[in-house]
């Protein structure tokens, strides 16, 4: 800015000197150099008068006009006021043949007040610049961090690919295993139950035969279970009444108990209704279990925001722990059983793009929910 203010000065003295005949030089040569900033010139006499002045000065402290002007042997006297640069430039010295100054009457003394635009846009350009490096930089910022969010998705999507892959093989060897199991284990089953007639006059003999008979009836029950749950995810729809399935449930489990509330229920609804029985059918065996006698059962099936939901709340103690693991398989907190009845019902949901879900009433007990949404058949 100094610099410029300096050069712009220097100039219009050069052009006060040429201008010693003009009426009004200061106009002429505020004119001449109003595009590079040039806002007020004032011309001192010999005197140190102000002789001629053009445009209109800032008025500010330091500014005032009354000072004398500088010597020849000082430098020019420069100040800066809000981006404004005043100048006082003093008469220019001649130089003589062997190039050594000489006295006055190169120039005379001028004041000049000037906004330097070259400092100006640089400024400007030098804020634009950094104003685009930041956005840039923002930008670079944003894309490194979506970059990175992109790559640790595919991460976990190839991980869960990989364990899905796993859990496949792992389901198809499992159902060649369950699959050959059945025969040697019917086999054994019915071989046991004869020799268990056979001892029936033996009460201790018959009774280690019973046990054996119980144990190979638990690993038929598993086999099956098993089987159930890796074929649990193909399904057939068709389209089915939900409340007759639930009463024909509610019959076969013998419990006086189950209180089933179908006042919004739909009349038809399209599910796999074999699937759908085999998960209403765990989900009510598992709440007369924990259910005290005579405990009320309540199952709601209603019909909302275009799904089917049925509904099953218990009176027993509720769901103890972290309640999502009770959907894992062979998980329970039964003495006795397979844990693959919620995980069960739970991929029959899925199957059919529902849910099942299980959360802790605030009245007591637990309340699970199996959601359906509609289909419609080809």
């Amino acid at each position: 800015m100094r610099a410029e203010a300096q050069q712009v000065g220097i100039a219009a003295q050069r052009e006060v000197s040429t201008l010693a005949d003009d009426a009004t030089p200061a106009a002429t040569v505020l004119a001449s150099f109003a595009d590079d900033g040039l806002r007020y010139v004032a011309i001192r006499g010999p005197d140190g008068s102000l002789a001629h002045v053009a445009g209109t000065p800032i008025e500010a402290t330091g500014f005032g006009l009354g000072d004398s002007p500088p010597s020849p042997r000082r430098r020019n006297r420069l100040t800066v006021v809000d981006g404004i640069v005043r100048l006082n430039l003093p008469p220019r010295a001649r130089r003589g043949r062997r190039g050594r100054r000489g006295g006055r009457g190169g120039g005379p003394a001028i004041v000049v007040e000037l906004e330097p635009k070259l400092a100006g846009s640089v400024g400007g350009h030098a804020t634009r610049t950094l104003v685009v490096s930041l956005i840039g930089a923002l930008v670079c910022l944003l894309g490194g961090l979506l970059v990175r969010s992109l790559w640790n998705r595919r991460v976990a999507l190839q991980a869960r690919l990989a364990d899905k892959r796993q859990l496949e093989s792992l389901g198809e060897m499992a159902a060649v295993m369950a699959h050959e199991m059945r025969n040697p284990l019917a086999s054994l089953k019915g071989n046991l139950q004869l020799l268990a007639e056979r001892f029936r006059d033996d009460e201790r003999a018959h009774a280690k035969v019973e046990r054996v008979v119980g144990e190979a009836t638990r690993l038929e029950q598993l086999t099956n279970s098993l089987l159930t749950f890796i074929r649990s995810g193909r399904i057939e729809l068709k389209s089915a009444d939900p409340v007759a399935i639930i009463e024909r449930v509610r019959l076969q489990t013998s419990s006086t108990a189950i209180v089933v509330d179908a006042e919004k229920a739909p009349p038809l609804w399209t599910f796999d209704p074999d699937r759908v029985e085999e998960a209403v059918t765990n989900l009510l065996v598992n709440a007369v279990d924990v259910s005290p006698q005579p405990g009320s059962i309540q199952v709601q099936v209603v019909e909302r925001a275009g799904a089917l939901e049925v509904s099953v709340r218990d009176q027993g103690p509720g769901f103890q722990g972290d309640i999502e693991r009770l959907f894992e398989p062979f998980t329970t907190t039964k003495t006795r059983g397979t844990g693959l009845g919620l995980a069960v019902s739970r991929q029959i949901a899925e199957a059919h793009g529902g849910t099942l879900t299980a959360t802790n009433h605030a009245a007591g007990g637990a309340v699970v929910v199996l959601r359906l949404p509609r289909h419609v058949l080809d």
